[in-house]
C-alpha cells in the first residue's frame, strides 16, 4: 500500500521477489505509465504542467480548524447527553 498510485517498478525490483511472483506481476500488469509530457507531444499540443500542491492563500495547512468542528462538536454534545442521562437516573 505503501506505493499506491505509484509506479513501484523499482521498489519490486529492490526487494527482489521470485520468478513466481514476476509471472504473477505479468499476468496483472494494467498497463506502462507515459512519461511526463509524453502523451502531448504525441498529440502535437504543447507540454502542460499544473501546480497540484497549490493551497488558497486563506487555508495554510490541510488540516485547518475547520475539519476539526464537526468532530468536536459531536463529542460535546454526546457528552452532555450521556451526562444528562446518568444524571436523569
Amino acid at each position: 500500500m505503501e506505493q499506491g498510485g505509484r509506479d513501484c517498478t523499482e521498489a519490486f525490483e529492490d526487494i527482489g521477489h521470485s520468478s513466481d511472483a514476476r509471472k504473477l506481476m505479468e499476468i496483472f500488469k494494467i498497463g506502462e505509465l507515459a512519461k511526463i509530457g509524453e502523451l502531448a507531444k504525441e498529440e502535437g499540443e504543447e507540454e502542460q504542467m499544473c501546480e497540484l500542491n497549490h493551497l488558497p492563500d486563506g487555508d495554510s495547512s490541510s488540516g485547518s480548524w475547520r475539519s476539526w468542528l464537526i468532530p468536536i462538536v459531536l463529542g460535546v454534545l454526546a457528552t452532555l447527553v450521556y451526562r444528562y442521562f446518568i444524571k436523569a437516573h
